[in-house]
């Protein structure tokens, strides 16, 4: 089981991410795949972020935060990421 919950209830253009444990790899997958799909439909967007417990295992977080980096310019244009 994930311990990543994407909530799509609201969806589009708000996407509620709840962590509760340790991440996987395929948990970080998902969430990546979940951001390239929030910018393929190409509109703003919201992202609301539960921490409940979260890894920092950086073998984990460090694909993810490659991801947003490389993708940080339509992470930006949609309102995802911040200056």
């Amino acid at each position: 089981m994930s311990t990543i919950k994407v909530d799509k209830s609201l969806w589009p253009p708000i996407m509620i991410y709840t962590f509760n444990g340790l991440q996987t790899q395929e948990d970080m997958e998902g969430l990546m795949a979940s951001w390239k799909e929030l910018i393929e439909l190409g509109q703003p967007f919201g992202v609301v972020t539960n921490l409940i417990k979260f890894d920092a295992d950086i073998t984990h977080v460090q694909p993810a935060a490659s991801w947003a980096q490389a993708h940080g310019d339509l992470l930006k244009k949609y309102g995802c990421a911040s200056e």
